[in-house]
């Protein structure tokens, strides 16, 4: 995403395409307000025993909350803005906001409602824009395999260590990928792809040895062929290979996993996927 050249702003990210809200004529971006996350926690409940047996935590939906000031020519040319906005806002598709207060994060929401407080003269006033964030969490607003200190795209509170250099990319058959965020797990929508090339005479087996997961494909491949593992969907060349595999997939715990591949020559391997955040 190519960030605005202003000190305050924010970007909608709908469709692959960047669209810039604090372009609207007249919106300046105040602030983001501090909200807080919506955990559910699950839990059962047994006759005679003090307190729940605790399941999981699950998170619902939470509000993303933007403070913007908007000077118009009226009244009226305050209502008119206000109900544009709206339009631009409330679509069918889900879309991603990033603002210049956070803009190492992202946030997939699917809908807004504008609060509008209209200051002395009538002509200006403060919109409150609150978003509603479907996923339950945030993410990274770059992936793995975007350049580490781009675009004010990392920050503090993102769990990296800056003096280190985690790699995404590589080319033996044993390495460490570093997972910033809480855990990637594909059956949960998360994403995470795995991309391999390789010389391979009778299949190839990824492991991760710090969660225990195992992927294998079964078949020989050739180094010009793409075995990719999007999600819980492998694919080899765009084909869908689900029937030559153990149907397994891979997650990745915080921090440092330790991951094997066996059964494979001349490997060239990617782990492109977001950090995901409360």
């Amino acid at each position: 995403m190519e960030q605005p050249n202003k000190k305050k702003w924010i970007m909608l990210q709908v469709g692959g395409k960047d669209l810039e809200l604090t372009a609207y004529k007249g919106l300046h971006f105040i602030e983001q307000v501090f909200t807080e996350i919506n955990p559910n926690p699950v839990v059962n409940q047994q006759e005679n025993q003090d307190g729940d047996d605790h399941v999981i935590t699950l998170y619902q939906p939470f509000d993303l909350v933007l403070r913007c000031y908007i000077n118009t020519t009226s009244f009226n040319s305050v209502q008119l803005a206000v109900e544009e906005l709206k339009q631009l806002l409330n679509r069918r598709e889900a879309y991603y906001v990033v603002n210049s207060d956070l803009p190492m994060f992202r946030y997939l929401v699917n809908s807004c409602k504008i609060e509008v407080e209209t200051l002395g003269n009538g002509r200006d006033a403060e919109l409150t824009f609150t978003f509603n964030v479907t996923k339950g969490y945030k993410e990274s607003s770059a992936s793995t395999l975007d350049p580490l200190i781009a675009d004010n795209l990392y920050g503090f509170g993102m769990g990296l260590h800056l003096n280190e250099d985690p790699k995404y990319t590589h080319s033996s058959s044993e390495f460490y990928i570093y997972n910033a965020g809480f855990e990637i797990d594909p059956r949960r929508g998360h994403t995470l792809k795995i991309a391999l090339t390789c010389n391979s005479e009778k299949g190839i087996t990824i492991k991760n040895r710090t969660t225990g997961d195992t992927f294998t494909y079964n078949k020989p491949l050739k180094k010009g062929q793409v075995l990719l593992l999007d999600g819980v969907y492998p694919y080899l060349d765009s084909n869908i290979a689900t029937r030559d595999t153990n149907r397994g997939i891979i997650r990745l715990a915080n921090g440092s996993n330790d991951i094997q591949i066996s059964g494979a020559t001349n490997i060239d391997v990617s782990f492109a996927f977001y950090f995901l955040y409360r």
